[in-house]
């Protein structure tokens, strides 16, 4: 299992808000992009995270075109 390791930034627009930065190669290597829509659950002391867009395009991947005829 590979381990990645994400940064916590301050949103800087004075709301006290944080960003997590996801490392780009993760991103890439999981087919997480810019905009994407995430799901997050708690668990015990642990986060679980879910890209619900992804595992969209995964599933119109998955379709496979059959012939009209």
């Amino acid at each position: 299992m590979k381990t990645y390791i994400a940064e916590i930034l301050e949103a800087e627009d004075g709301s006290g808000d944080s960003i997590l930065q996801l490392p780009e190669d993760f991103c890439k290597e999981e087919d997480w992009q810019e905009g994407d829509t995430l799901e997050f659950d708690v668990v015990g002391q642990s986060i679980i995270i879910r890209n619900i867009d992804r595992n969209k395009r995964e599933g119109l991947h998955k379709q496979i075109p059959l012939p009209l005829d």
